[in-house]
């Protein structure tokens, strides 16, 4: 478990994990993750679960920086 602080703009390309899952909790600002294709927007106290094999990507579309525990 890590805090990352995401800037604007800021996130991985869409990826997988064979092996494990990924999980998200967003602390301060929004950021939007699309799983599987399909986009979610998720602001403070949101805990998002990316499953194993699933396609997944997370950005921070605002332009503000966004903190989240992975």
């Amino acid at each position: 478990l890590w805090e990352a602080v995401v800037p604007p703009s800021g996130g991985p390309p869409p990826h997988l994990h064979r092996r494990e899952e990924e999980g998200f909790y967003v602390l301060e600002g929004e950021i939007t993750f699309t799983v599987d294709g399909a986009r979610h927007v998720a602001g403070p106290g949101t805990f998002a679960n990316m499953p194993k094999g699933v396609p997944h990507a997370f950005r921070n579309e605002t332009d503000r920086p966004a903190r989240m525990l992975i």
